[in-house]
């Protein structure tokens, strides 16, 4: 077998060491990989990029226009629309963020690994943090929305977290909550999406960003 190439400031794991110091070495390598654009849409070219799959339910539309991507509803049903990762990615040391232009129904970004969901999402004026395994929530942050304030979303993975944040600017970010990872980490599909009912404001996304960590992108 043919040796691999391993990104620039990454390294290889003596395993023979110990359960307890392999694993102190994984941080620290991990630690020196930094974060490689995996996904950056600004939605302005009105084209389904190819890191993406978009789908629908009947009764919501999914639409990039006038420099958003919108998910719009008509039903009388609750309906969903987004993007999802065309590919399942390790988000260990990686991170999903957006700019959210207007709420619109229940609007989300999501993790989703087997049953396993986690989701940073506002319905009903309640921006919501959320582990959902099949269809039980075992755990929800609940705070109120602040339009001015919770501008942009953010969930990460690191050393075994997922740390959900918000920010005005997309600069200065807050935590306002933080789990052990509670998925597959290795195997996940990133979304970004809408959901609701004829009569809901459309899910409006300026912008959406995914980053991995430069080992895990590199590798397969």
């Amino acid at each position: 077998m043919a040796a691999a190439l391993l990104p620039s400031g990454c390294r290889l794991i003596d395993a023979s060491r110990g359960p307890d110091q392999a694993a102190d070495a994984a941080d620290q390598a991990d630690a020196a990989c930094g974060t490689a654009p995996l996904v950056v849409d600004d939605f302005e070219d009105g084209v389904t990029g190819s890191d993406w799959l978009a789908y629908n339910d009947d009764g919501a539309a999914l639409e990039e226009a006038d420099g958003v991507l919108r998910v719009a509803y008509s039903g009388v049903d609750p309906a969903w629309a987004g993007y999802a990762t065309a590919d399942s990615h390790d988000i260990r040391g990686g991170s999903i963020s957006a700019e959210i232009a207007q709420v619109g129904g229940m609007t989300i970004l999501e993790f989703h690994s087997g049953d396993t969901k986690v989701q940073t999402y506002v319905s009903d004026g309640i921006l919501r943090a959320t582990i959902m395994i099949g269809t039980e929530t075992v755990s929800a942050l609940e705070i109120d929305y602040l339009p001015e304030v919770h501008v942009h979303w953010r969930m990460r993975e690191e050393s075994g977290t997922v740390h959900w944040e918000t920010s005005a600017d997309g600069a200065d970010w807050t935590e306002i909550d933080a789990r052990p990872t509670p998925l597959v980490a290795e195997d996940v599909t990133l979304l970004v999406s809408g959901g609701g009912v004829a009569g809901d404001e459309p899910a409006e996304f300026e912008s959406v960003a995914i980053e991995l960590a430069n080992c895990r992108a590199g590798s397969l």
